[in-house]
């Protein structure tokens, strides 16, 4: 068997990093396309590079080289990137991990894709404590019409995200999003 990649990402800290991890595990018996002899060594890859595209369409590529190179694997896996911006806007990022082995000409390529809601999941809490607040006041009504809106087209995001209809997900996405700049949740 052949090296096959595999990746996770995750948003951690608030969502203001995205953490990029190698699983593809160290070769065994239990493990035939994990990394090492027979397999690609990692020290013997000659580049290695992630291709993060944001939900804007805007590519940016990470050299992960010296990560993979250097790697040691623990409980199956590797952090191969954090990348860290405070403004890591919602919607579908789309993942490609890529290995070359210069050596045997082969390039090891796997995708993921993941759906971000961080903004808009804290927008959606902050009008849950605005509606706390105004309970007692003439406008609770409103906040609560708007916090029952919000949530209801969250559950229709990630609904229409696991059943593969991923431009009816970004249309419900916008939708929330204008709700939350008209309440201005500022998360």
């Amino acid at each position: 068997m052949a090296l096959e990649l595999k990746i996770k990402a995750c948003f951690i800290d608030n969502c203001s990093k995205l953490e990029l991890t190698d699983i593809t595990g160290e070769y065994s018996l239990t493990n035939l396309t994990g990394w090492n002899t027979p397999n690609l060594n990692l020290v013997d890859v000659d580049a290695a590079s992630v291709t993060i595209t944001f939900p804007s369409g805007t590519i940016v590529v990470y050299d992960v080289t010296t990560a993979v190179q250097t790697a040691v694997i623990v409980d199956e896996e590797f952090q191969l990137d954090l990348i860290e911006n405070t403004d890591l806007p919602d919607g579908i990022y789309l993942i490609t991990y890529e290995v070359i082995d210069e050596d045997t000409d082969i390039t090891y390529t796997t995708s993921i894709e993941v759906l971000s809601l961080c903004k808009v999941k804290c927008c959606i809490e902050k009008m849950k404590a605005k509606f706390v607040e105004e309970y007692c006041g003439c406008n609770w009504k409103t906040y609560w019409d708007y916090y029952q809106k919000a949530s209801a087209l969250l559950v229709g995001i990630k609904s229409a995200y696991a059943c593969g209809k991923k431009q009816q997900a970004k249309d419900l996405l916008k939708q929330l999003e204008k709700i939350c700049s008209f309440q201005k949740c500022c998360c």
